[in-house]
């Protein structure tokens, strides 16, 4: 059995050097690390066509979170947590363009993560990839008075290969780093056991008519990206919010829309 784990592990590593959307594949690393993760992915039918179809996308980051979205499961999480983001047996090709964010210096100048408790729906963004998926649900754990950590679970539907709509979850650790700019918070979480960092600005939050205006920054592993996205405590915005948001010097009308009605959740 062990014999037939490494020759199996050995065997879809090889395959994996064939593709061009990996700089590197040590296929010695994942016999010694990974082979009962390689293995499953290997017997995966979804893993195995995920691995397929990131391997087909060069250093294009549209594609490989299609790919994602489109095929990645729990046993493909944990192959890539394994050896992608554990071990670095593989590394993903970096794009050809080096990325570089351009965060807003105006942002809010007081934040109690208190006001963030409990659900937003994430009414849509600037950037399509990543702002506009149907049923976007933020759910902020309880902070305590004065805490600077917090949690967040993301859900969100993806439409699956063979029709319907798939719900994802991502648990995110979210930190307010700096005392001098409370404004500014940091999540860190694995987008399908890649590792992933990002910085998010609170634009612009408003207790009383329940919107906030956020601009985020990161990577997913060798992949930037950044955007501005419109969050609500209501599944829709008013026109009077839409009008506040004007006020503070905020256009959103070229913003992607998220799907909220009819969610299961």
């Amino acid at each position: 059995m062990a014999r037939l784990l490494l020759a199996v592990t050995m065997i879809f590593g090889l395959w994996l050097t064939s593709s061009d959307a990996f700089s590197k594949v040590d296929v010695i690393c994942m016999m010694q690390n990974c082979p009962n993760e390689a293995l499953s992915c290997a017997n995966d039918w979804d893993c195995a066509t995920a691995v397929t179809c990131v391997s087909s996308c060069g250093a294009e980051q549209k594609c490989v979170v299609g790919c994602l979205n489109a095929y990645a499961n729990d046993v493909f999480d944990n192959f890539t947590k394994c050896a992608v983001t554990a071990n670095t047996c593989i590394n993903l090709n970096k794009p050809d363009l080096p990325f570089k964010c351009s965060k807003p210096g105006k942002m809010v100048t007081e934040l109690e993560l208190s006001q963030l408790d409990g659900k937003w729906y994430k009414l849509g963004g600037s950037n399509s990839l990543y702002d506009c998926y149907d049923c976007q649900l933020h759910h902020y754990a309880a902070s305590a008075p004065g805490a600077n950590t917090t949690t967040v679970q993301v859900d969100y539907l993806v439409k699956g290969v063979q029709g319907g709509l798939q719900l994802k979850t991502i648990h995110r650790q979210v930190s307010q780093p700096d005392p001098a700019n409370p404004g500014i918070l940091v999540q860190d979480y694995a987008f399908n056991g890649l590792a992933s960092l990002a910085e998010w600005r609170v634009l612009y939050i408003c207790d009383t008519c329940h919107i906030a205006l956020m601009y985020y920054c990161g990577d997913i592993d060798v992949y930037g990206f950044q955007g501005m996205a419109l969050f609500s405590r209501q599944p829709k915005i008013s026109k009077f919010e839409r009008r506040v948001l004007w006020l503070w010097g905020y256009d959103i009308s070229n913003f992607c829309h998220a799907r909220t009605k009819h969610c299961p959740y």
